[in-house]
């Protein structure tokens, strides 16, 4: 239990909603702004069901990865890390859909985080909820739970 808290608190997990993106380049830094007018981390966790499992998904990989120095091949390879108690759920509420999951993520030219889980289909009025992470580095591990617009998250691509 330390453990997970431990590694959670250096995360820095935080869902945010998203700015209008617009062609912008850099939609995905907007996104992830912090901007005091949006709803905050807090409230959307407790709003948003998917934005949740996704936080306790993200968090969960993080220990898996700190345990393994790799990421799970498949999803369901993370639940015996899981809290006391916590049933981690594999599916969008909203959808009903399962989750898809690309262990070496989604990468778009220029950034650095890839998406590594992420909604199935844009279910959230065009959107879809997603975990960053950036390329594990040792110490340096993190993820973020961010709502993405589709036009933003098709400019992601599976890395070869």
């Amino acid at each position: 239990m330390c453990a997970v808290t431990v590694v959670m608190l250096v995360t820095g997990c935080q869902p945010q909603k998203p700015a209008s993106t617009h062609g912008n380049a850099d939609a995905l830094s907007e996104i992830s702004s912090g901007d005091p007018g949006m709803t905050s981390p807090d409230q959307l966790l407790k709003t948003d069901p998917c934005a949740s499992r996704l936080q306790d998904i993200g968090g969960t990989l993080l220990l898996y990865y700190a345990v393994n120095k790799h990421m799970p091949e498949k999803l369901e390879d993370i639940k015996p890390l899981a809290d006391l108690g916590q049933d981690l759920q594999f599916t969008c509420p909203l959808s009903g859909k399962p989750y898809a999951f690309t262990p070496a993520g989604l990468a778009a030219v220029g950034k650095d985080k890839r998406i590594v889980v992420y909604d199935s289909e844009p279910s959230h009025n065009g959107k879809r909820w997603c975990v960053f992470m950036p390329t594990p580095r040792p110490g340096q591990m993190s993820v973020e739970v961010l709502e993405v617009p589709e036009g933003l998250f098709r400019t992601y691509t599976v890395l070869p």
